[in-house]
Formats: structure tokens, C-alpha cells, sequence
């Protein structure tokens, strides 16, 4: 069984994983998501990590953006699933 953080090696080295996460869209899918992919991590464990990998650090659509070169007003984030995606649950 995989850990947390080798699966979300995994999954950045993975278009077809990366895709199949984008569909996730709530727990029960991110739970089925974690046992097809044979990874032990609970979903509590899966997102705190996921959160972890870019704590601090702003994307390049936010540099862009903050360069003047990025699009203006709200933009809709791709999954709350993804890794690096700050969770708003908390």
C-alpha cells in the first residue's frame, strides 16, 4: 500500500491521475480515488498533506496577476482535492 507522499509523487508524474482528481468532487469520490490507487492514506491525511506542498508559496497565475499581467476579478479554483490546493474546510 502507498503513502500519502508517494502517491502524490505518483500523481504529479501521472496526466491520468492528475485528470481523475480533477473530477473528484467530494470525499466519498476522494476516498474511492485513494483505494483504487492502492494509497493507505485516510482523507483527513490525504488533504492535510496536499495542503502542506505549497504552503506559503503563491502559483504563477497569482505572480502573473500581481505583475499586472494577470486576468482580473474572482478565479474558480479546479478541485479543494488537488495537491497545493488550499482547503477551505478548515
Amino acid at each position: 500500500m502507498k503513502t500519502v507522499e508517494e502517491f502524490i509523487k505518483e500523481i504529479e508524474k501521472s496526466e491520468a491521475l492528475k485528470a481523475e482528481l480533477k473530477a473528484v468532487k467530494n470525499d466519498d469520490e476522494l476516498a474511492a480515488f485513494l483505494k483504487k490507487n492502492d494509497c493507505g492514506a485516510s482523507i483527513k491525511e490525504y488533504l492535510e498533506y496536499a495542503d502542506s506542498l505549497n504552503e506559503g508559496e503563491i502559483g504563477d497565475d497569482d505572480a502573473e496577476a500581481a505583475a499586472g499581467g494577470g486576468r482580473t476579478g474572482p478565479q474558480k479554483p479546479t478541485s479543494p482535492y488537488t495537491p497545493g490546493y488550499r482547503s477551505l474546510r478548515r
